[in-house]
């Protein structure tokens, strides 16, 4: 009708269905030895004679979810672009559902007794949202920005009773005038903007915010006289975070081989729980903010071999206003070496040298230096459909996998068991059919 702009509305009712089902069974040993004379011939591992049957658990878990719902969509968007013009595409949506679960949760002591939960909640949700696109001859932007709210049930485990122990001296009672569901509140912005002129340069950046209130949590008290302690689940407010990104990327000389690029990550986490001090739960919070810079240069040769070389630190503030807390400082740093040669008879050769130096902590064994190289050589076959590869992980052999998680409860250092310095080859087929066109 002659309009320089389309308008268009629609919206989606849909219904999902959901299963899930969890099996689990947690063993618990008795810590004194057996003899093996005391073992029954029956018996393959006689670890199994230690199995302490009153106090090891087995769970079953299974729910039905039914989703329903309404998504609503304007747009916008002009009929005839200009090569200078701004060319503005909006787009605003908005999504409402209930999803409807039906939950069971069966909690079993073998020798002791079964506790057999059930329920059907409703989580209502509401998503929303608008983006704006631009582009023409010179470049193309991003802008959107989205709202979510909705509301998680709370985890069944948390709803036992009695956790039927055999421990006189380990006791669980249930929250105090029941547990809320969880409620979550957030925001997303993101920018992205790509230069069209000689050098291709990209900006892109983003911020999210996230809050919840009625936090599951576990209250611990403990009585020095009897010895007794007391598990009791209960809601917390005040867990939330907000993040943020900002990145820059440019290419350089005539055919543009030269990249580099800049990037600054910001991460602030404000996490609370209860912890006991003096026999008494007592709500604790823990500031965590963390900061990530990287700039990474990649040059790209006209045979398609290519060499990167990159730099990331990791900085980390962690505080608690809660005296028996110490506060620290942390500082990690991972600089890059990686590269891929084209060879003759259709070999390819890659590697990547890792150095990773961490500082700040007060355990020896978290500030520790680390050399990790990486290596690989590739043979393409029956033009690209076979291929051949031989690798080799971590040839210096030092590489370790440990790392520390801080949350409002205490500190937990891991250490996670992998596997050593070790090779590896493989064949690879690759299958490519492509359907018949039919004619007319």
């Amino acid at each position: 009708m002659g309009e320089e702009r389309a308008r268009t509305i629609s919206f989606s009712p849909t219904v999902e269905y959901s299963y899930r089902g969890n099996n689990s069974d947690e063993p618990l040993w008795l810590t004194d030895s057996v003899k093996d004379t005391d073992v029954l011939p029956s018996v393959i591992i006689p670890q199994f004679a230690e199995l302490d049957r009153a106090n090891s658990t087995e769970t079953n878990q299974y729910s039905h979810t039914v989703k329903p719902s309404l998504g609503l969509t304007w747009g916008m968007e002009p009929l005839a672009p200009g090569d200078s013009t701004f060319n503005a595409t909006v787009s605003t949506w908005l999504n409402l559902g209930v999803p409807i679960a039906n939950e069971h949760y069966d909690y079993l002591r073998p020798e002791i007794g079964k506790e057999m939960l059930s329920r059907t909640t409703a989580s209502p949700f509401a998503h929303c949202g608008i983006s704006l696109q631009s582009t023409n001859k010179v470049r193309d932007l991003s802008l959107s920005v989205s709202f979510n709210a909705g509301r998680d049930p709370v985890e069944l485990s948390y709803l036992l009773t009695d956790r039927i122990s055999s421990n006189p001296l380990v006791s669980y009672i249930p929250a105090e005038g029941g547990l809320k569901h969880e409620r979550y509140y957030s925001t997303y912005g993101y920018i992205y903007r790509r230069s069209r002129g000689d050098h291709h340069a990209e900006f892109n950046g983003y911020v999210s915010w996230r809050t919840t209130t009625n936090s599951a949590a576990m209250k611990t008290f403990y009585d020095a006289r009897t010895g007794l302690t007391i598990y009791q689940p209960a809601n917390i407010n005040g867990n939330w975070n907000i993040s943020g990104n900002l990145g820059y990327s440019m290419a350089f000389l005539p055919s543009e081989p030269l990249r580099a690029g800049v990037r600054l990550g910001v991460n602030y986490d404000h996490a609370v729980d209860y912890m006991t001090l003096d026999s008494v739960p007592s709500r604790n919070s823990v500031n965590t903010f963390t900061m990530t810079p990287e700039a990474l240069v990649t040059y790209n040769f006209m045979s398609g071999s290519s060499v990167t070389v990159s730099y990331v630190a990791n900085w980390r503030d962690v505080t608690s206003p809660v005296n028996s807390f110490n506060d620290f400082t942390a500082l990690t740093h991972n600089a890059t070496l990686s590269g891929a040669l084209k060879l003759p008879w259709k070999l390819t050769f890659e590697t990547k040298l890792v150095f990773r130096k961490r500082t700040g902590y007060e355990s020896k064994a978290m500030n520790n230096t680390e050399w990790v190289w990486n290596a690989s050589l590739e043979k393409s076959m029956l033009k690209g459909k076979l291929v051949a590869r031989l690798e080799g992980v971590d040839l210096l052999n030092s590489g370790k996998d440990i790392r520390m998680t801080v949350n409002a409860s205490g500190r937990v250092e891991t250490w996670s068991l992998r596997l050593p310095t070790y090779g590896l080859f493989s064949l690879i087929y690759r299958l490519d059919m492509k359907p018949r066109s039919s004619r007319p």
